[in-house]
C-alpha cells in the first residue's frame, strides 16, 4: 500500500482552493498593515492641511496689519488721515515721483539722522514678512519668479492705491524699497528651506544607517 503524507504545503492548499493558516495570517498581517499605513496618511495629510490653514491666516492677518499701519499709515486718529487727504488734494500739491532715487539719495546721504533711517527702513522691514510667508502659505507662488512678480504687482497696487485716495505717494522709490525688502523675505526662505532639506536628509540617512547596521 502506497503511504500517503499527513502533511500537506501551503501551495497544495491554495491550488486545491483552501487556504492555508500561514497564507491566512500573512493576508491579515497585510490587511493590517495597510490599514495602519492608511490611518497614518490620512492622520499626516490632515496634519498637513491644519498646518496650512494656520499659515493661511497667518499670511493674511500680516496683509490685514500691513493695509492699515503702512498703507493707509493709520496712527489712532481719523482725523489725522482726513487732514492728510486735505493736505495732498491742496491745488498744486504733487503726490508722485517717477524718477528713481529721487528721494532715496537724499535719504542715504543722510542716513545717520533719524528720520532718513526711519523711511528707508519704514519701507523695507514691513515687507521682508511679505516674501518669506508667501512661499509658506501658498506653495504654487514658491518659485523666484511668483514672489517677485506677485510682490510687484501688490505693491504697484498699493501705490496706487495711495495715490488715488490722496493718502500717500505715488513713489517709485518707495516701490524699489519695498522690493528690496521682498527680495530680502524670499532669501531668508530659500536659506531655511535649504537648511531643513539637509537636515531632514541627514536624518533620514542616519536612520537607514542605522537600519543596515544595527547600530
Amino acid at each position: 500500500m502506497q503511504k500517503t503524507n499527513s502533511s500537506i504545503s501551503p501551495i497544495s492548499y491554495s491550488l486545491t482552493g483552501q487556504a492555508s493558516p500561514e497564507f491566512r495570517q500573512i493576508g491579515e498581517l497585510g490587511e493590517q498593515g495597510w490599514q495602519c499605513g492608511k490611518n497614518f496618511g490620512m492622520y499626516g495629510r490632515g496634519k498637513m492641511r491644519k498646518q496650512g490653514k494656520i499659515l493661511k491666516i497667518i499670511w493674511w492677518v500680516y496683509i490685514a496689519l500691513l493695509l492699515v499701519f503702512v498703507v493707509v499709515k493709520f496712527k489712532g486718529s481719523f482725523y489725522e488721515l482726513t487732514d492728510r487727504i486735505s493736505t495732498y488734494s491742496m491745488q498744486g500739491s504733487i503726490n508722485y515721483n517717477l524718477i528713481p532715487f529721487r528721494s532715496m539719495s537724499t535719504q542715504i546721504k543722510y542716513i545717520t539722522q533719524w528720520w532718513a533711517l526711519k523711511n528707508l527702513l519704514g519701507n523695507i522691514i514691513p515687507f521682508i514678512p511679505f516674501g518669506f510667508l508667501l512661499p509658506i502659505a501658498y506653495k504654487k507662488f514658491s518659485s523666484t519668479i511668483s514672489v517677485f512678480f506677485t510682490g510687484l504687482a501688490s505693491i504697484l497696487l498699493i501705490e496706487v492705491f495711495q495715490f488715488l485716495t490722496k493718502l500717500g505717494t505715488f513713489d517709485v522709490d518707495d516701490i524699489i524699497l519695498n522690493m528690496i525688502g521682498i527680495v530680502c523675505g524670499y532669501l531668508m526662505f530659500l536659506v531655511i528651506k535649504r537648511l531643513f532639506v539637509r537636515d531632514e536628509v541627514m536624518r533620514r540617512s542616519r536612520k537607514r544607517r542605522h537600519r543596515y547596521t544595527g547600530l
